[in-house]
């Protein structure tokens, strides 16, 4: 084989494998971007819902958030083997 068709079959190689790895790349990076705002959403939420009591804001979120805390301090202190 000679230098020139080494090449050529390693830059059709590349070619073919970007191409194969495309849809799968640009599909997590979609769905990436979509939870990476939807936690930045959720945790301004959260951020603000302990400055006002359930009868001020109208809603339910302080039990929401106590919740969400005694589930995280009970991993904390989850002992693993």
């Amino acid at each position: 084989m000679s230098e020139e068709i080494v090449i050529h079959l390693g830059q059709d190689a590349m070619k073919t494998l970007a191409l194969l790895s495309a849809p799968l790349l640009l599909g997590t990076l979609v769905i990436g971007l979509i939870v990476s705002v939807f936690q930045a959403l959720t945790q301004i939420n959260e951020k603000y819902s302990d400055l006002c009591s359930q009868d001020d804001c109208g809603g339910d979120y302080s039990n929401f958030s106590r919740a969400m805390d005694a589930g995280y301090n009970e991993f904390l202190h989850y002992e693993f083997i």
